[in-house]
């Protein structure tokens, strides 16, 4: 079965920038290895910042449609390359879009968020054949505005195994990012550089925070040059909140380092003495949240979206309704208790052994027409 998957986004091998590349990345590598007779190709746009993986067909053939401008031309040479790629294709698997080009061929969407109006829109103008969703909450949403609800399935997010391994030389993995010292207690924002995430509420708790205990910092990573076109925008957000953390006084205790790549999260988490997320988005998933806490590092959020449905408050996710009461709830002591019930509690309910048998079983019945 030959399986073309159209991406909007560069695909790397460790680079990955935003949930959908991490998401994507072993869920391939996993289907493919788990049945022989699937091939994947990945469609995607070209950039030279990072490589492609080895174990993946990535075809980084395409030009960024979302670039300033595009001549007729190259927009024509896109979608050639694109139904060139359909034709030999017995699936489409597109993720949070329309597929640009007209075909037969059984189509699967993907819809990973609901915050934006493209991703939207690709559920009234994709041909799809049937569409999966990463939790209820965005199931009970989409069963409201499509027509037919029994073609709409919910498939999680799941745990890389990465997350589940140990680091001997973990400092080691986080010193190549920042000054660390065991001394410190560190509260983590691993979120893009974008102004809906909540960074300047990250810098007042951190404010709050040092009245009480100077030894807390606050970690920001800067912008991912994953994609190119977003760069400009996120380095002058990081500019403004590192004045923001100059004119309250606490620069010092700001620390903005370069991102982390993927194979060091785990180390990063690890040394986190709670992980912030302070979106206010419709959140479908959220794996900031799954991958912080299956480290034991608890997460405060706002509960937004399917927040809670992932994991439900507690030991490892604490949900705030104000701002104010975050400072609070990290000067508590926790529940190691709590914490061991909630570890135990993801890791039976997001294996990607599981996850992905599902996503097999689906590739099967669109083909064979059972949709």
């Amino acid at each position: 079965m030959n399986i073309l998957l159209y991406l909007y986004y560069p695909f790397f091998d460790t680079h990955l920038a935003g949930g959908v590349q991490v998401w994507l990345r072993n869920l391939v590598s996993e289907l493919m290895r788990k049945d022989s007779s699937i091939h994947i190709s990945v469609y995607c746009p070209d950039s030279d910042l990072h490589t492609y993986p080895e174990d993946i067909d990535v075809n980084h053939v395409l030009l960024d449609l979302e670039q300033d401008f595009l001549t007729p031309k190259m927009v024509y040479n896109n979608l050639m390359k694109i139904k060139q790629a359909e034709e030999k294709a017995d699936l489409i698997w597109i993720v949070d879009r329309t597929f640009p080009v007209n075909s037969n061929k059984p189509q699967l969407l993907s819809l990973n968020t609901i915050c934006y109006e493209r991703e939207v829109m690709s559920i009234f103008q994709a041909n799809w054949k049937a569409l999966v969703c990463p939790s209820d909450f965005v199931l009970n949403q989409l069963k409201d505005v499509v027509d037919n609800k029994e073609k709409i399935f919910k498939i999680p997010y799941y745990i890389d195994p990465i997350f589940l391994k140990e680091y001997p030389d973990r400092i080691d993995r986080v010193k190549k990012y920042f000054d660390y010292k065991a001394s410190n207690k560190y509260i983590l924002f691993p979120h893009r550089p974008d102004r809906s995430k909540g960074h300047e509420k990250a810098i007042s708790v951190l404010e709050k925070l040092l009245t009480v205990d100077p030894s807390y910092y606050l970690l920001i990573p800067q912008a991912p040059d994953a994609k190119v076109s977003n760069v400009a925008l996120e380095n002058q957000y990081i500019s403004e909140l590192k004045e923001l953390a100059q004119r309250k006084g606490i620069a010092q205790h700001v620390i903005f380092h370069k991102w982390v790549e993927y194979g060091d999260i785990p180390s990063y988490y690890a040394i986190g003495k709670y992980t912030l997320f302070f979106s206010k988005l419709p959140e479908t998933f959220g794996l900031t949240l799954l991958n912080s806490a299956v480290c034991g590092t608890p997460v405060i959020s706002f509960g937004c979206g399917a927040l809670t449905e992932i994991l439900p408050p507690g030991g490892l996710h604490k949900v705030v309704k104000e701002i104010n009461e975050v400072p609070e709830v990290i000067l508590q002591k926790t529940d190691s208790a709590r914490i061991e019930s909630d570890i135990v509690f993801l890791k039976d309910n997001y294996l990607i052994e599981r996850i992905s048998e599902q996503y097999l079983q689906m590739f099967y019945k669109l083909v064979k027409g059972n949709y």
